[in-house]
Parts: structure tokens; sequence; C-alpha cells
């Protein structure tokens, strides 16, 4: 998912996505370019800007279940301001290559929308439309739909 502002999100939750308490310290320690983190279960790339983190993209296995170990779910933030600068482009399409690498076979974007811009940017990475689960997120006192995308590696 594609996360642009509050107003048009891409996610559930009220603010940007973090990553999980144990890529955090990362973030703190991280000084410049490129920097990944993988454990067996999710990865992470994070994208440095003048020694800042502008962006970063993580994937992790869609459920937690042994049969759905090969199809991970992706999460794409960008900064405020820093969007139309090809982060996000730069992120997924790194993201991709190293899910690839590493056996899984199909990636899932899953994204509120109404989120013109995320659907688009999936779309322009090879992911296609799966579906759509009708008002299953609550945000801004309304309910949200929720859009499935989805891609082989």
């Amino acid at each position: 998912m594609l996360f642009r502002s509050r107003r048009f999100t891409a996610t559930t939750s009220a603010t940007p996505p973090l990553p999980s308490s144990s890529i955090r310290p990362t973030l703190r320690r991280y000084s410049g370019g490129w920097r990944t983190s993988a454990s067996p279960d999710s990865r992470i790339w994070l994208l440095n800007s003048t020694g800042r983190v502008v962006g970063y993209a993580s994937a992790k296995q869609f459920r937690p279940r042994p049969a759905y170990r090969f199809t991970v779910e992706d999460s794409i933030y960008v900064e405020a301001g820093a969007e139309g600068r090809g982060i996000g482009h730069q992120l997924l399409t790194r993201l991709i290559d190293d899910c690839r690498s590493a056996g899984a076979k199909q990636m899932i974007a899953l994204m509120v929308g109404e989120n013109p811009a995320s659907v688009a940017f999936h779309a322009s990475h090879g992911f296609e439309h799966a579906g759509i689960l009708r008002s299953v997120g609550f945000k801004f006192e309304r309910w949200l739909d929720l859009t499935l995308m989805q891609r082989s590696l």
C-alpha cells in the first residue's frame, strides 16, 4: 500500500504505518543510502535522503499459516512532500526483487479503494485488480472499502 496523506490513505490506521519495534532502532541508526533488514517472515528497505529516511518498503507473509508462506503483502511509505521523485518506484522495485530472490511467488497489495494514486502506482508495477472488500475499515467517520491487487513474482 502506498501511503500518501492522512486524508487519502491506503491504510485503515490513523497515522502512517511504522515498522515494527524491532526495526525502529535501525531507523534511528540509519545514516545514508539503502538499508535492508530481513527476517524469515518480513523484509524492509529504507531510503535515505540528506540524513533522513524519506521512505520505506516492507513485506511480510500474507497470512500466518504455512500454506501462505510463499505469498507476501507489501507496505510502502513515502514521506509527505517527497512524492513524485521516484522514491516509491525505487522502493517497490527493490522489494519485489528481494522477495522474488527470497522465494516468494505472489505479492499482495491492499489499499483503500478511493486511493487512485496507490492503485495506479501498483498497476504500473504489474499488479492486477484481484477484488474489493466492501466496508471493512472505518476511518474519518465513514466506512471504507479495501481494494486487493496481486502480482506474480
